[in-house]
C-alpha cells in the first residue's frame, strides 16, 4: 500500500512556487491593508509598557550608586540589576505558556499588576534586601510585560505587517529612553554645584 497523506494542502508548498509568489504580488498598486480601531487602541498601551519596562531596565545604573550608599548596602548590590533580569528570563517561557492557556488578556494584566506592585515596594523599601526582592517581583513583570506585548501584536497583526509593528514599539522605547536618559544628564549637570 502505498503512502498517502492525511490531508492535501492547496497552498503553496515552498516559498519560491510560482503561485505563491504570484498571490503575493497580485496587485502592487493596492497598498497594504491598514489596521482597524482595535489595534490602534491597544498599541499605545503596549507601547507605554515597553517603555516602562525598558526604563526600569536601565534607569536603576544611574542611581544605583546613590541607593546603595543611602540604604547602606554593601557586596548585595549588584543584585538588584542581576536579579531583575534573571527574573526577566525565567518568566519569559512561564508566561508563553499561561498566554496559550488563558489567553493574551489575563497574563498581560497579572504581569502588570506584578510590575507595579514591584515598583511600589521599590520605592518603600528600607533596606538593600528589601530592595532586590521588589527588584525580583518588578522583573516577574517585566518579563511578562516583554512577551505578552510580543504577543499581542503577533495577534493583532498579520505576518507580513509584524516586524513593521514590533519596530515602531522598539523605536518609540528606544527614543524615549534615551530621551529620558539625556534630560536626567542635563538635570544633574545644572542641578550639581
Amino acid at each position: 500500500m502505498p503512502y498517502e497523506p492525511l490531508q492535501t494542502l492547496t497552498i503553496p508548498q515552498t516559498s519560491t512556487d510560482q503561485q505563491g509568489i504570484e498571490n503575493d504580488h497580485a496587485d502592487p498598486a493596492t497598498p497594504w491593508k491598514t489596521q482597524g480601531w482595535r489595534f490602534w487602541a491597544v498599541f499605545p498601551g503596549l507601547c507605554l509598557a515597553m517603555l516602562l519596562t525598558g526604563l526600569d531596565a536601565s534607569i536603576l545604573a544611574t542611581s544605583l550608586p546613590t541607593i546603595v550608599s543611602d540604604l547602606h548596602g554593601g557586596a548585595l548590590y549588584i543584585w538588584t540589576m542581576n536579579g531583575y533580569f534573571l527574573t526577566t528570563a525565567v518568566v519569559q517561557p512561564l508566561m508563553g505558556q499561561a498566554a496559550d492557556i488563558f489567553g493574551r488578556r489575563i497574563p498581560m494584566l497579572v504581569a502588570l499588576s506584578l510590575f507595579t506592585l514591584g515598583s511600589g515596594l521599590c520605592g518603600g523599601s528600607t533596606s538593600l534586601p528589601m530592595l532586590i526582592a521588589a527588584r525580583l517581583i518588578q522583573g516577574f513583570g517585566g518579563g511578562g510585560l516583554f512577551l505578552m506585548t510580543d504577543n499581542i501584536i503577533a495577534d493583532l497583526t498579520p505576518l507580513r505587517d509584524r516586524m513593521k509593528y514590533l519596530s515602531m514599539v522598539m523605536i518609540f522605547l528606544y527614543s524615549w529612553s534615551r530621551l529620558l536618559v539625556y534630560v536626567r544628564t542635563i538635570a544633574d549637570l545644572l542641578i550639581a554645584p
